[in-house]
């Protein structure tokens, strides 16, 4: 998987997607801010190995989205009437698993993970910070 790609499973629920974006001076911390009150939160914590994440799974019209603090408004994939497309870069023809020997490496990475991504709201939440915080410094 070379950078900027995506790959997910998608089981109902939830969708775990990796996504290597080949930044490598990239930020890895989000800021908000709440009066005089700052949060700087590393999301790269919330990763499994290899850029691994777990998040919820929602539908928006015929797109598939996942929700969490790593990417609150991903659009991982839309279905278009007859199958699932990828939401961006190259059409991969996704298939369903039924068989533990059809899983390659990356699948079974992507079955192991199992800490949930949680939303934005959440970590706000969590910290004692409004949801409607300001975001940058």
């Amino acid at each position: 998987m070379g950078p900027g790609e995506m790959s997910f499973v998608y089981d109902g629920c939830s969708v775990t997607f990796r996504y290597a974006s080949g930044r490598r001076n990239e930020d890895p911390y989000r800021y908000f801010r709440s009066g005089e009150r700052l949060l700087a939160l590393d999301f790269t914590e919330l990763a499994e190995r290899e850029s691994y994440y777990r998040a919820a799974a929602r539908w928006s019209g015929d797109g598939l989205m996942a929700s969490s603090f790593i990417a609150p408004q991903l659009s991982v994939a839309r279905w278009d009437g007859e199958r699932f497309v990828m939401a961006s870069g190259p059409e991969h023809a996704m298939r369903r698993i039924t068989e533990p020997s059809d899983l390659d490496d990356n699948a079974r990475a992507h079955l192991c993970v199992r800490r949930r991504v949680p939303t934005e709201e959440e970590v706000l939440r969590h910290h004692g910070f409004p949801i409607d915080a300001d975001r940058g410094l």
